[in-house]
């Protein structure tokens, strides 16, 4: 499967809507699970409270999620989603890296989906303003708390950034490599569909046509020489004549420059004198 399949706008679509009835899935469960797990009698009241925030907020996430899953026009809704609970994990445990990885989703979301095209400034700000908030809840659970939560910030944000330029370059490079081969098949094509016509080569002569042929068709020098009856060696020596006549060095570079042309020997007749 090619890269261009795998992103193809049929492709982006199915994904986007199976991401999202995943979430919606995934939050449900998660809704449900909490609620069979809470036990009034033997929860402290902040449990109570932490099971309202979650529904809430599990409701809240899933309403975006919906509108993905009905139409996919709407995925820039997914950074949405990712804004939400990074702040929500970061603000109940600063040290939980999936925050950053919430953060670094919706950042890659609203860039794909070309929400950063206009006033791109002005939005990285809010962003870095609201990464910098983020990581100010830290502060409540005490000095220690915030300096590992900061460490923990700037090394995976390094590692992200490392990962996403990888990932880039790759498929950069792979894109370079089809154009390579796609500029080298074009003037392969364009080398080999000329006509070669040995008497414009006063070094060569008719019979040299069917031997050039033999090449063509992938006929080794022992064969060669066996169809004319002859050495092999002395077929070597002939078809390095003919390469320095065409110049070319070898058989391989016969063929790529000559392999599909049509090789003839038609000589030019004389032009008449005008009277």
């Amino acid at each position: 499967m090619s890269l261009n399949s795998v992103f193809s706008q049929k492709s982006y679509k199915i994904f986007v809507r199976i991401a999202a009835a995943l979430a919606i899935v995934i939050l449900i469960s998660s809704i449900i699970t909490n609620i069979f797990i809470y036990k009034p009698d033997s929860q402290e009241e902040d449990a109570l409270k932490h099971l309202i925030i979650l529904v809430v907020e599990n409701s809240i996430a899933i309403i975006p999620c919906i509108f993905i899953l009905i139409n996919p026009k709407f995925d820039f809704l997914i950074a949405f989603d990712a804004f939400l609970f990074s702040v929500e994990i970061a603000f109940h445990t600063p040290e939980n890296v999936m925050s950053i990885y919430m953060f670094a989703l919706g950042f890659v979301v609203l860039y794909a989906t070309h929400r950063l095209d206009k006033n791109r400034i002005p939005k990285l700000i809010i962003l870095g303003v609201l990464l910098i908030i983020e990581y100010l809840f830290a502060i409540r659970f005490g000095a220690v708390v915030f300096l590992s939560s900061l460490h923990l910030l700037i090394g995976h944000v390094f590692v992200l950034s490392l990962i996403l330029y990888f990932v880039v370059f790759a498929l950069k490079r792979k894109s370079n490599e089809n154009s390579e081969t796609s500029n080298f098949t074009l003037n392969t094509k364009s080398i080999n569909s000329t006509v070669l016509n040995l008497a414009e080569y006063p070094e060569l002569k008719q019979s040299d046509v069917d031997l050039l042929k033999y090449i063509q068709e992938g006929k080794s020098y022992s064969e060669i020489a066996a169809k004319i009856k002859s050495s092999e060696g002395y077929m070597k020596n002939q078809f390095a004549k003919i390469y320095k006549t065409l110049s070319v060095t070898n058989k391989k570079e016969f063929l790529v420059k000559y392999g599909e042309s049509k090789i003839v020997f038609e000589a030019q007749e004389p032009a008449l004198a005008s009277d």
